[in-house]
């Protein structure tokens, strides 16, 4: 298996709005990134969309802003080649 982690992260305070506005948000819930170096040497970063998380769950966009650090990422260091296609309704960067 090639290097692969999967990040866990989330806050009860952020999460638990959006839990009791749609309980199936707690299959998403804590929100999760997938980082995986491919064949090539290339870095990928896999996570659910804030699109497809409130499609999903028919979430509202004000209820949305309690998980937006999602999208909100640093800039990767200059050694990881991000690119960018959709995967199965969510995202690959």
């Amino acid at each position: 298996m090639p290097p692969t982690k999967l990040l866990i992260f989330g806050n009860p305070k952020g999460g638990t709005p959006l839990m009791l506005a749609a309980p199936s948000t707690a299959l998403d819930l804590p929100l999760k990134i997938l980082v995986a170096e491919d064949a090539q040497g290339k870095v990928w970063l896999s996570y659910n969309s804030l699109e497809y998380l409130k499609e999903r769950h028919g979430l509202t966009s004000n209820l949305l802003q309690n998980i937006a650090v999602i999208e909100r990422r640093p800039k990767p260091p200059s050694r990881c080649a991000i690119g960018r296609r959709l995967i199965s309704k969510g995202v690959k960067l």
